[in-house]
């Protein structure tokens, strides 16, 4: 009777031969895993942060804007004012508001 194994071409047994022995490969595989995972994790940690940091930043600008506007208005109003004493002037002024 002829064996599994001896009907195998060379190069197929010799590859069986490896892979059987050598468990190290699953611990390789193993840790790629884990190192992929941590990676991961990484990744989608660091996008929270940066889209915190775009949120928190989009909130700063907006405030800015707000508060030049409230800056802005004596000096729309003095302007409109002064306009208003051209003849012909204040109907090129957009309404307030």
């Amino acid at each position: 009777m002829i064996s599994e194994r001896s009907a195998m071409p060379r190069h197929h047994s010799a590859f069986m031969l490896r892979t059987h022995t050598c468990p190290c490969q699953a611990d390789r595989d193993k840790a790629h895993t884990d190192a992929d995972v941590r990676h991961r994790e990484e990744l989608a940690k660091a996008s929270i942060e940066r889209q915190e940091l775009a949120a928190k930043q989009s909130a700063q600008i907006l405030e800015l804007l707000e508060q030049n506007t409230r800056a802005q208005e004596p000096c729309d109003l003095a302007n409109r004012e002064k306009a208003a004493k051209i003849p012909g002037v204040s109907f090129l002024l957009p309404p307030l508001g």
